[in-house]
């Protein structure tokens, strides 16, 4: 694994503990400073607390979808870089679609391909994406 050579914090949000755990878990080994939230009543909140350098979410986060707490999140984080993962092709094209996502990624992420979307934006010193539903790294 390649180490990252700053410490972003990167919020992963996600209602199934066990794969936030292990982006987790595979972001930590990288470098990230990673935060979960599992709880999507918790997320903006924490979000706000946190400022996080990047997001990580689900697609299909149920009640509410990532598209809809993208939007939200997108009035306090408007140039922060979110990756949508999904497993479904309807909800990727709909992440694609909303332009909120910085990149949309295949779920569960091949994790060299996460960490290259996460460290060009790291590279790029906040500046970010925003929006930019055309950023999607090769499948």
């Amino acid at each position: 694994m390649r180490m990252s050579t700053l410490k972003k914090t990167v919020l992963i949000i996600d209602t199934d503990v066990g794969g936030a755990q292990l982006l987790h878990d595979m972001l930590d080994l990288d470098g990230f400073d990673p935060v979960v939230v599992s709880h999507l009543e918790s997320v903006k909140s924490i979000a706000l607390g946190v400022a996080p350098d990047a997001f990580v979410m689900t697609v299909m986060l149920p009640p509410t979808t990532a598209i809809e707490l993208a939007a939200e999140l997108r009035e306090s984080f408007e140039k922060t870089p979110m990756i949508a993962l999904t497993s479904s092709m309807l909800m990727r094209e709909l992440a694609e679609e909303s332009e909120l996502f910085t990149a949309v990624l295949d779920r569960p992420p091949d994790f060299s391909i996460l960490l290259d979307v996460l460290l060009q934006h790291s590279e790029e010193d906040g500046e970010g994406q925003e929006g930019n539903a055309d950023t999607h790294p090769p499948q």
